[in-house]
Order: C-alpha cells, then sequence, then structure tokens
C-alpha cells in the first residue's frame, strides 16, 4: 500500500532552503574621541626609542629706573623642562583556516577578510585610546568626590582651566579649542544641563533640541567615551586643550601582507606609540562614580 501524501507540518520544513546575510557585520569598536585630541611631536617622522618635549619656561620681567647703569641685569636661569615618553609596541592577529577560506565564494571570502582587516586595526586604536586615557591620573588639578557632572561643578573646572591654561584657554575668538571628553555614564548628567542642551542660552549656532547631539557649546568640544580611564569606582573625565598631552609613533596602525602558514593565513596588524602628559596647567580631570 502506498505511504501518506499528506506530510505532517514539521516534516514538509525540511525541504526548506536556507539563505545566508551577505554581509558580515562587526561588532562594534570605539571610536578616537581622546587621542585624536592630542598633540603630534613636532619634526618627527619616528620617536625612536624615547620621545622628548622641550617645554620652555615662563620668564619674570623686571623693573629699571633711570638711576640704573642698565649694567646689572637680573637674568631668569629657570631651567628648560623636558618630558618623556617611551612607546610601547602591540599588535593584533587572526589566523583563518584554509579549510574555511577556500570554502567560500569569492564575494564572501573577500567581504570577510575586509571585516577581519577594519577589526584588526580598530582593535589596534581602541588600545591607544584606552593607554592614552590612563594620563588623566597623572594631571594635579583632580576635581569630584567623585561626583555626577553638574553645572556648577562644570564651570568650576572652566574656571581653573581658564586660569591655568592663560593663552592656551583663551575663548576670545570663540572657536571650540577646550576639548571635554566624559565617560558615557556621565551623558545622562551633561546633557540634562540646560545651558549646554539650549542653544539659545548657549548662543551658538546649533540647536540641540532639534539636532538631538550635543557637540560643541561654551567655546568647547563635547564628547564621550567608553575608553574614558576607569578604576576603583573612578572614572577620570577629561577637560583639556592639546597643549596637555601628546601622541607619537614609531608605526601607526597600519596592517602587514597576509602570511600562509601551513594551512592558515595570518592576518596582523602592529602600531608602536607614546603618549604623555606635557603641559599640567592645560587639563583638569573631573572624577565620576561608575
Amino acid at each position: 500500500m502506498a505511504g501518506s501524501l499528506s506530510p505532517s507540518a514539521g516534516v514538509a520544513a525540511n525541504a526548506l532552503r536556507s539563505r545566508w546575510d551577505g554581509r558580515f557585520i562587526r561588532r562594534p569598536n570605539e571610536n578616537r574621541n581622546i587621542s585624536k585630541y592630542f598633540m603630534e611631536p613636532e619634526s618627527v617622522d619616528k620617536i625612536g626609542d624615547t620621545l622628548y618635549i622641550r617645554i620652555l619656561p615662563v620668564i619674570g620681567t623686571n623693573s629699571l629706573s633711570t638711576s640704573d647703569t642698565g649694567l646689572s641685569l637680573t637674568y631668569d636661569n629657570t631651567a628648560i623642562d623636558r618630558v618623556a615618553a617611551t612607546p610601547a609596541f602591540s599588535y593584533s592577529a587572526v589566523r583563518p583556516t584554509l579549510v574555511l577560506v577556500e570554502r567560500m565564494d569569492n564575494p564572501d571570502e573577500a567581504k570577510m577578510l575586509a571585516g577581519y582587516r577594519t577589526q584588526l586595526l580598530a582593535g589596534l586604536w581602541s588600545s591607544i585610546e584606552a593607554t592614552a586615557a590612563q594620563n588623566a591620573t597623572t594631571i594635579s588639578t583632580q576635581l569630584g568626590a567623585p561626583s555626577n557632572t553638574t553645572e556648577a561643578l562644570f564651570l568650576q573646572a572652566k574656571g581653573i582651566l581658564r586660569g591655568q591654561g592663560k593663552e592656551y584657554t583663551d575663548m576670545e575668538q570663540g572657536d571650540p579649542m577646550i576639548h571635554f571628553v566624559y565617560d558615557t555614564t556621565q551623558i545622562q548628567y551633561v546633557e540634562s544641563i540646560p545651558a549646554i542642551m539650549h542653544a539659545q542660552i548657549r548662543g551658538d549656532k546649533q540647536n540641540p533640541t532639534v539636532q538631538g547631539v550635543v557637540q560643541e557649546g561654551w567655546g568647547f568640544k563635547f564628547n564621550s567615551s567608553v575608553n574614558i580611564y576607569k578604576s576603583a569606582g573612578i572614572a577620570y573625565n577629561m577637560l583639556f586643550t592639546k597643549e596637555a598631552f601628546v601622541l607619537g609613533f614609531n608605526v601607526k596602525p597600519r596592517l602587514l601582507d597576509p602570511q600562509p602558514e601551513e594551512a592558515t593565513v595570518r592576518y596582523i596588524a602592529i602600531s608602536d606609540s607614546a603618549s604623555t602628559e606635557v603641559l599640567d596647567e592645560c587639563a583638569v580631570i573631573m572624577r565620576s562614580p561608575y
């Protein structure tokens, strides 16, 4: 007797064809919202074994009366300071097997390898960012007990930075040359300050109540980052000008040529970089809980 011609729904489902999405979706890496605002070394292609930054002192003035001969002047012999940064070599690497790669058709293989290359470089930049953010701990002026960001605390930090930074923090031209990079846990506090959120109060040309994004205001550039340095329950939010820190390279993040190895192919990205504090007076750290 012939079998049944009316199979159950579960049996029929076995005949359905599966479809693969044509993309390789990358898990997210954080953007460079900290170190991209640091100084770069001048006239230096490579920083070598140690990067030195020279710092000239402020030179005082003296009065000269009409009765003085002008031959016994007081000279400022304050030494030229210098800071040093030692580079650290880092890499990221993947090694897919040829079994995996060769079983893909050409479009899938190209997309996967392109995605790997993007992730390798992004991972290096994230590492550089995390290291650069640690410079916040060496800054002398640390506000917050820690405390969540308030308008009063922010304006206190702004006043201190303006007083310390002098010419580097003069906002007369109105350009946002001062950067405030804060941990993402502070977004709810920073972006609830009306004087930051409302363009008509800040007096600039943007209107965040319409745009939905706070970027510039009060002569500052605002941004958040998950790479803000955090330790012992404290996040070190950074208010600074570019003169506060330096970032230099022997090798900026780059990819090496693919390297076949037995039945695998190695994909490696490398970097050699150093960052350090330069002018302590050009930064204020606002500590917050996380």
